[in-house]
């Protein structure tokens, strides 16, 4: 079986130890699976920067994930005010796919990932 790539964008944080990745649509359930490894790449570049393990996979609708797991999404892993990491996490994503697309109630998926050195 191939090794599945995912792409994130910069700027490259909260990347060590266990984070996790949302990804819209649910597309990621038939990619990948507990156990599986996985490339982590700098779209921008096309840099492969590390390897991570998947540790769990939950599918739900965006606003409800955020809500339940942008605490530990990478790019709010290492924020100091966790109360606001929902509302930030769901604002960035706005911005990379647009109000139009990224809507409360799209499908998505949440990828926990543990980083193997």
């Amino acid at each position: 079986m191939e090794t599945l790539v995912l792409d994130f964008i910069p700027p490259l944080t909260g990347f060590e130890g266990a984070f996790n990745t949302f990804r819209l649509g649910t597309g990621m359930l038939k990619k990948v699976a507990v156990g599986d490894e996985v490339f982590l790449m700098e779209g921008k570049r096309k840099v492969v920067f590390g390897r991570a393990r998947v540790t769990q996979i939950e599918p739900g609708l965006l606003g409800e994930l955020c809500l339940s797991h942008a605490a530990m999404n990478h790019t709010e892993v290492h924020s100091t005010d966790k109360t606001e990491s929902s509302a930030r996490l769901f604002a960035y994503i706005r911005k990379l796919y647009g109000p139009h697309i990224a809507l409360p109630t799209k499908r998505a998926v949440v990828v926990y990932l543990e980083r193997i050195e």
